[in-house]
């Protein structure tokens, strides 16, 4: 059975620039980029220190607003790969308290790009 088959929600693509602090490095912020995004978890690209599965996490995600206040949602690794350049790719589970945060995330971002069109 495929991951993808696995999950509970499907996933969206996202393309969106956000930051993550793992357990175990307070108060370090490394870039990253959501891939992919639902409400249980998301696909992430770290371009900070390299996390390990199980590892608890914050993501703030910076929407067009540019304004993260109220966009830290907690969450906990649930796979780890590396692509052949060296690039972490890794799935995250979302605490279930901030699911509904995540679907107001999807839906602003949604509206703003239809409002565009």
């Amino acid at each position: 059975m495929s991951r993808n088959d696995r999950r509970k929600t499907h996933r969206r693509p996202a393309g969106w620039v956000a930051k993550y602090s793992a357990d175990g490095l307070p108060g370090e912020w490394s870039r990253c980029e959501v891939v992919d995004i639902s409400e249980g978890g998301a696909g992430l690209i770290l371009s900070g220190p390299s996390v390990e599965k199980d590892t608890r996490l914050t993501l703030e995600v910076h929407l067009n607003n540019g304004d993260p206040a109220g966009n830290q949602v907690q969450g906990t690794v649930r796979h780890v790969s590396m692509s052949p350049d060296g690039t972490m790719h890794i799935g995250v589970e979302f605490a279930p308290h901030d699911a509904a945060l995540v679907v107001v995330m999807i839906t602003n971002e949604l509206a703003t790009v239809l409002n565009a069109v």
